[in-house]
């Protein structure tokens, strides 16, 4: 890392500290991917619930959902590659790389997945689109259950 990206992050972190978009330890970083996936699952879940019996609470929080999860997901890929890492804001693994890799593959499946299913859902494609939630659902949910406990805080 060259001097200049180095004094580049660190002008970047105070910045997020300083406005206390992230705390000085890192340990709201993670709390804030937590918070942010938390709040994509629990739209998930109403957009679920309401399915059958309300279809615009249903799309307007599947869209939330969506919003909510793609928010989350910049913002850790932005910590990891582009402010120098999670290391630099005191994230870990907690397992071994293997499982890291096999979550992350995971993740981006239900990405593509969550993609999918907004697609289909708009474009009113309800075959693909009840068929796609057999699958996405529980997938997601097994992401979202393991990124949980899979990177811990441990202090810079």
């Amino acid at each position: 890392m060259t001097r200049f990206s180095r004094e580049f992050l660190t002008s970047i972190k105070k910045y997020f500290c300083r406005f206390r978009i992230i705390e000085k330890d890192g340990f709201m970083s993670l709390y804030l991917i937590h918070l942010g996936m938390t709040v994509s699952v629990i739209c998930f879940g109403i957009g679920y619930y309401f399915r059958v019996r309300n279809n615009v609470i249903h799309v307007v929080s599947n869209i939330f959902g969506m919003g909510f999860n793609l928010m989350t997901a910049v913002y850790l890929l932005t910590m990891k590659y582009g402010l120098g890492g999670l290391d630099l804001f005191g994230i870990q693994p907690a397992v071994d790389m293997w499982i890291i890799h096999v979550h992350r593959l995971l993740a981006v499946t239900a990405l593509f997945m969550m993609l999918a299913m907004g697609y289909t859902g708009i474009t009113r494609n309800k075959n693909v689109h009840v068929k796609l939630h057999y699958v996405f659902v529980p997938l997601y949910l097994v992401v979202y259950v393991s990124g949980l406990f899979i990177f811990e805080y441990v202090g810079e």
